[in-house]
């Protein structure tokens, strides 16, 4: 479903002329809490939305809905078809359960570790967040069902979100918290974008026509602009600015847009463009049955996993595990049994009980009669235990009787949510007190973690061999994490967000409770961290393998509009693997302050036998290495040298060229002055 407002402007115009004013400001607000109003008379029905980017979720009620994985799960896939599979999947339950629109992806950046909502968002780079959000918009609207990404913009902390202010420079907010929009509008065209509840520079989003005018007159937006829930504050003032949909339902929108046209605040032309724009999407619904059935969706979900499960560290090979290696395992903790499958807040979805796989299940299949299986639960996933040291000092015994400890952590149910951050970004610190008790009787832990986003390094990593991030997967996470604990499958994933050893303190958050300032610019993620590296644990893109790739012939060439780059990678190890192919810039010798380096493309490899090699291209346009002007107010490609970097993270840069752009500047770049005298 690819919006193109030419095709159905004619049959648009024609509906809305015989709209009555009244009639029009109703279609402009909700009816209901997820639905569009009707106008029976002319043939406009109402459009469903539905929540979230993890599923059809309605309220807190189990219905049945496929939980996915998170959008952090997504980002860590580095896979474009992960994210296609994902929209696909999510279009196909909108059908099944008779939605018209799907709000999400999120695309706001992880600016700061403790977000609330950080499960909720792709990565802390805005082209890696482009290229996979598009990816699923795609698929979503490919298959039907509207996608609305959301929060536009700079929405970036959950404490006081209902009124902060987002203070940022401009050129920032372009470069930074601005571009994974434009790069969706412009590759997959979404039906609906959605305006986050704060306000920038002072002004709230839903009033914000500084944002609006980039949104529709600069990147040439065509679809229509929904609030957030509740955060329309006046009608008059929103459809003024651009907002073309306050939801949900509000008695006083249609009075109060009455009232404004009548006293010249809005004009009837004004309002017009709004209902074209929304009845652009609402005209072209067309009801669809499934083609995948919820068991179809469930190994998506499966495979989505699969390619996003990060090996953080695996010291002396101690994974894969294999009945040669081990003949008894204690598996630790009840996150094993009762896995936490997403955050809380409007992306939470509530499958069916059944259909949510228990790692321990499948630990306990693979082991079968060869590996015996002790599982030792000594914590719960609901609350912070009170007994556990108890049980801890009582299976002590059990640790000096295994060859492996495979010892699940994660956050309480309740910490990573919408409408509040967390305090901290450590995991609870009774892990630790076990960890230092079974060290002692077992040096091989392995620890699986589930969260949504970063945790903070531990203070005993050094006594953890093998470290793996599970993320938040949805009801399918449990066969996956068994499938790479068992080297079924090679992890593939890698981090779309640094893990660092400390919190920043540098950063203003939460701000004063009226503003939060951004004067940190561009500096957030790995940008941040590359002057930083000795505040990093785990670097942005990040990730082992059960095998090694080995990376050579660097080639890059010019094009029409750009260059190219191509390397190929080899996998010299013993086991099929994937890699994620990373490709940043450099720009030696800016007249702005720029990032150390910045991500411009990635591709993930097909699946390497051992020995086989592959040739990995990359398009690149000058465009991408432009920055924001903010003198004449646009992106600016210098000419100049630029360091092309080819590597498997951030901070792990296996190829090294160059790009020579050889242009007029459109202002002065050498030193003209004559010699003085005197």
């Amino acid at each position: 479903m690819k919006n193109n407002i030419s095709d159905y402007s004619k049959k648009i115009k024609e509906v809305v002329s015989k709209l009555t004013l009244e009639e029009k400001a109703t279609l402009l607000v909700g009816a209901d809490t997820m639905e569009t109003a009707t106008i029976k008379r002319l043939g406009i029905k109402p459009v469903q939305f539905c929540d979230g980017p993890h599923g059809v979720r309605v309220g807190g009620q189990r219905i049945g809905a496929v939980s996915f994985p998170s959008l952090s799960t997504l980002g860590a896939t580095w896979n474009e078809e992960m994210g296609y599979k994902m929209g696909t999947a999510l279009a196909n339950e909108c059908m099944r359960f008779g939605k018209d629109m799907l709000l999400g992806p999120g695309l706001n950046m992880k600016r700061i570790d403790l977000c609330g909502r950080n499960f909720e968002y792709i990565s802390e780079d805005p082209i890696h967040t482009g290229v996979l959000g598009s990816a699923y918009i795609n698929g979503l609207q490919d298959n039907g069902i509207g996608a609305c990404p959301k929060h536009y913009a700079v929405n970036n902390q959950e404490t006081d979100r209902l009124h902060i202010s987002s203070e940022v420079d401009e050129r920032t907010m372009r470069e930074i918290y601005l571009k994974a929009f434009q790069y969706v509008v412009k590759h997959s065209s979404p039906a609906s974008i959605m305006c986050a509840v704060n306000k920038v520079n002072s002004v709230l989003c839903s009033e914000n026509k500084k944002l609006y005018d980039i949104l529709k007159d600069e990147w040439g937006y065509e679809g229509f602009v929904m609030s957030d829930w509740g955060c329309c504050k006046d009608a008059v003032k929103s459809v003024k600015a651009g907002l073309d949909l306050a939801m949900p339902e509000n008695p006083d929108f249609v009075p109060r847009l009455l009232e404004g046209v009548a006293n010249g605040e809005v004009t009837e032309k004004q309002i017009d463009d709004a209902v074209e724009r929304f009845l652009t999407f609402v005209l072209n619904v067309q009801k669809k049955e499934p083609t995948l059935t919820s068991e179809d969706c469930h190994n998506i979900c499966r495979e989505i996993n699969e390619e996003a499960i990060v090996l953080l560290k695996n010291e002396n090979d101690l994974l894969p595990i294999t009945k040669e290696k081990y003949k008894r395992i204690a598996v630790v903790g009840e996150f094993a049994e009762k896995p936490v499958i997403s955050g809380f807040g409007s992306a939470c979805v509530y499958p069916d009980e059944d259909k949510i796989e228990s790692p321990l299940k499948y630990i306990k299949d693979y082991c079968g009669d060869d590996i015996e299986v002790v599982y030792v639960p000594l914590y719960s996933t609901d609350e912070y235990p009170k007994k556990s040291q108890l049980n801890a000092m009582e299976a002590m015994e059990t640790f000096e009787s295994v060859d492996l400890v495979v010892m699940f952590v994660g956050r309480e149910k309740s910490i990573e949510t919408e409408a509040s951050d967390r305090v901290t970004s450590h995991l609870n610190p009774l892990f630790e007190f076990l960890i230092k008790r079974i060290y002692p009787r077992n040096q091989n832990i392995v620890l699986v973690a589930q969260s949504g986003g970063a945790f903070m390094h531990l203070s005993w990593d050094h006594k953890i061999k093998s470290i793996v991030q599970m993320w938040l997967g949805g009801e399918a996470a449990g066969s996956a994490i068994a499938n790479v604990l068992f080297g079924k499958v090679n992890p593939s994933g890698k981090l779309s967000e640094t893990f660092p050893l400390k919190t920043r303190t540098d950063i203003d958050y939460p701000g004063d409770g009226y503003k939060v300032c951004y004067d940190e610019k561009w500096r957030i993620g790995y940008r941040y961290y590359d002057l930083h590296p000795d505040e990093i644990w785990f670097p942005f893109g990040y990730g082992l393998s059960y095998t090694k790739f080995e990376y050579s012939n660097l080639s890059i060439k010019n094009t029409e509009n750009g260059f190219s780059v191509e390397c190929t990678v080899k996998n010299i190890g013993d086991t099929a693997g994937k890699e994620a192919v990373q490709v940043y810039f450099s720009d030696r010798v800016a007249t702005v302050s720029r990032p150390t380096k910045e991500l411009v493309a990635f591709k993930k490899t097909k699946l390497l036998e051992p020995q086989e090699e592959t040739t990995v291209i990359f398009d690149i346009s000058n465009d991408d290495l432009a920055y924001f002007n903010t003198a004449l107010n646009k992106w600016i490609t210098e000419p100049g040298t630029y360091d092309i970097l080819v590597g498997s993270s951030s901070r792990d840069i296996h190829l090294k060229g160059e790009y020579v752009y050889d242009t007029e500047c459109e202002y002065t770049l050498s030193y003209n002055a004559e010699q003085m005298m005197g």
